[in-house]
């Protein structure tokens, strides 16, 4: 919360609709269900976990921030 509330903060000022934090145990269902139209996971195990076990094959995984390409 430390990092994304600030974040959050931000870009709902520069007029972005934005929601969360929210726990990962139920936001990827609340996205399946067409509650948002993306998630935005801060660790890898987090986001691969449920998408592999809800869309494998079918949902798209976009890695930032490594420091190499």
């Amino acid at each position: 919360a430390r990092v994304c509330e600030p974040a959050l903060t931000r870009l709902r000022s520069e007029g972005l609709e934005v929601v969360g934090p929210f726990p990962a145990d139920t936001v990827f269902l609340t996205a399946m269900r067409g509650g948002a139209d993306a998630v935005l996971a801060p660790y890898h195990d987090v986001g691969m976990t449920a998408i592999k076990v809800a869309a494998f094959g079918r949902a798209v995984n976009v890695t930032l921030g490594l420091p190499f390409i």
